[in-house]
This record gives structure tokens, sequence and C-alpha cells, in this order.
């Protein structure tokens, strides 16, 4: 009887592995760690709403910050510059210095220029 009984204890996981599992996917994938806590986790009803309550704004802000870096590194206006350079070029035989010659053009300078 005693060696059955220790067999469905371990059976699952333990409930420090469940609050380290739940606190990691809190932290790294903020979704799934919701709702891992919300149907894993045995914690009083208050607990779970305030952790949600506090880590929905900064989930908010990071995600605001990825997408600010990720726009920086498309570069879109660059992207569609080049789009209508290729467009552009396309009934010329070298292309490749066609469209070259054609984003220097509209890259605009950084010095500013003198308006008279």
């Amino acid at each position: 009887m005693d060696q059955t009984n220790n067999y469905t204890q371990n059976k699952g996981l333990s409930e420090g592995t469940k609050t380290l599992i739940v606190v990691l996917t809190l932290i790294f994938t903020y979704p799934v760690g919701l709702i891992l806590m919300f149907l894993w986790m045995k914690w009083r009803w208050w607990i779970k709403l305030l952790i949600s309550v506090l880590l929905f704004p900064v989930a908010i802000l990071f995600l605001g910050i990825y997408s600010a870096v990720l726009l920086s590194a498309i570069n879109p206006v660059a992207q569609i510059k080049k789009a209508r350079c290729v467009k552009a070029c396309q009934n010329f035989e070298n292309k490749n210095n066609c469209v070259q010659q054609c984003i220097k053009k509209s890259v605009p300078t950084l010095v500013p220029t003198k308006i008279e």
C-alpha cells in the first residue's frame, strides 16, 4: 500500500516544479504563462488577478519596444523606395546600375541644402 501511494504522488509534477514553469513562462512567454497560471496553479483568485493586472502593462511595453526595433531594422520607407526603383528600371539593360542610381537619387541627403 505504501508503494502504491508513492506511485500516485510521483505520477505528476510537484507543485514546486509547476510554480517554476509558470513563473518562467510568465516572464518569457507572457500569454502562455498567464493561461498556465489560471489553469494549472491552485493560487487564490486575487493573486492570479493581481499578477495579470501588473504584468499586462509590462507585456504591452515590451511589445511596443519589439515592434519599434523590428520596424527600424526592416526600414519600410527604404524598401518602398527600392521597389519603386526596381519597377522603374524594368526596361533597362543594366537593371542593377539603374536601380543603384535611382536609389542614390531618391535618398535624401543629410546636409541641408540652401534654399534661395
